[in-house]
């Protein structure tokens, strides 16, 4: 499942990916705005020795160059598709249509 939180509200926002993050005891965060494109195909793409699902959380995700937003949202289908886990994206402002 892929979860996909934003808005004008940044406290409001915050609590909603703390509550939906909460119970989760390993959880991925990557800084898009910190992180290559390569960096985030792996930390989506790699298996874990035992199949574990993943929890990945992406934070900035307007950091996302808008030429790697296509290599980026191929690598989220393909996490989504294979049963990896879940997604979390979380941005402090409204994400625009393209994201």
């Amino acid at each position: 499942m892929i979860y996909i939180i934003h808005g004008d509200d940044a406290v409001s926002s915050y609590k909603k990916l703390q509550d939906l993050t909460e119970k989760i005891s390993e959880l991925i965060r990557i800084d898009c705005e910190k992180n290559s494109i390569a960096e985030l195909e792996m930390h989506l793409l790699s298996q874990d020795l035992f199949a574990n699902k993943k929890n990945v959380l992406f934070e900035n995700p307007k950091k996302i160059p808008p030429k790697q937003l296509a290599p980026f949202s191929e690598f989220v289908e393909k996490f989504e598709k294979n049963g990896y886990g879940d997604i979390y994206v979380y941005s402090t402002g409204i994400l625009d249509d393209k994201f």
